[in-house]
């Protein structure tokens, strides 16, 4: 098998991987965690922060990476961009986490950190502080899909060079 033949279904196989963990979060895992109190759903939040951070920006650099040298190896310059845009879009989601959800991160982890110190409860917090926290929340969702589009697009630029 040549290194090609390899780097092909790898490059594609992550990124598709990628982009199904990242829009399940917010199509599953969310609405799931919207069903617990603010404290739990807070604390859980950030143990699904935690365990994306370490994980997403390694599978999204491994596959950007193989993407990149099937773009810099293949033989037309269809195939070339292709596989360019397959490389950049999932590798995107890196400063699309920085960039666009930022400060909606930030505001969840001040959240998440004011509970711990109050105990892990977030009673006496208020109703308006509830509310903000589950608007937050939403925001997350809707930008974190937005997020899982990236991979998935990219997947179906590298689908796209194959077939041409």
């Amino acid at each position: 098998m040549s290194i090609a033949g390899l780097l092909q279904p790898t490059a594609l196989t992550i990124s598709s991987f990628l982009a199904g963990g990242i829009l399940s979060l917010s199509f599953i895992g969310v609405p799931s965690l919207s069903l617990a109190p603010t404290n739990i759903l807070l604390t859980q939040f950030a143990n699904l922060y935690r365990l994306g951070r370490n994980s997403a920006p390694p599978l999204a650099l491994v596959s950007a990476l193989c993407s990149s040298y099937l773009s810099y190896t293949t033989d037309t310059s269809q195939k070339t961009r292709l596989w360019a845009t397959a490389a950049a879009l999932t590798i995107a989601i890196v400063p699309y986490t920085l960039l666009v959800m930022g400060s909606v991160n930030g505001g969840l982890h001040a959240r998440e950190r004011e509970v711990r110190s109050r105990g892990g409860e977030a009673k006496g917090l208020g109703e308006a502080w509830e509310n903000e926290t589950r608007r937050l929340m939403n925001v997350w969702k809707w930008t974190n899909a937005g997020r899982g589009l990236l991979p998935l697009m990219g997947c179906v630029a590298g689908w796209l060079a194959l077939s041409s």
